[in-house]
């Protein structure tokens, strides 16, 4: 886990969606017939975020930039609060990637977070 200074703004981890997700493969039989695999005990958590109208040189948008550097994108998992369950949750970013998309003058960032397993 990254012993990371940076976090992401609280107002981020507050608006997060979160989605609950099973890795079910689905095999369809010759006759048309569904045969279902669950490869997981229980579901994992994901969360999207969306973070609109920061101004580039902001103290929130310099923290979530420094906060991507900390952790290497995906490569260090730290800790987020979940919200929902009410508690701090081990994740790390999703694909390895965040987005800045311009608005007028402004940025909105967008980025995935992924409950990290043993």
């Amino acid at each position: 886990m990254a012993d990371v200074s940076e976090t992401l703004p609280r107002e981020i981890e507050a608006a997060a969606v979160k989605r609950w997700f099973y890795a079910t493969e689905i095999v369809r039989g010759d006759g048309g017939g569904q045969f279902t695999n669950q490869r997981w005990e229980d579901p994992l958590a994901e969360w999207d975020i969306t973070y609109p109208n920061l101004l580039p040189g902001d103290d929130d948008y310099l923290q979530v930039k420094a906060w991507f550097e900390a952790v290497k994108g995906s490569a260090l998992t730290f800790t987020f609060h979940d919200f929902e369950a009410c508690e701090d949750v081990e994740v790390r970013l999703k694909d390895d990637t965040i987005s800045f998309q311009g608005v007028g003058n402004m940025v909105s960032i967008s980025m995935t977070l992924e409950q990290a397993r043993g």
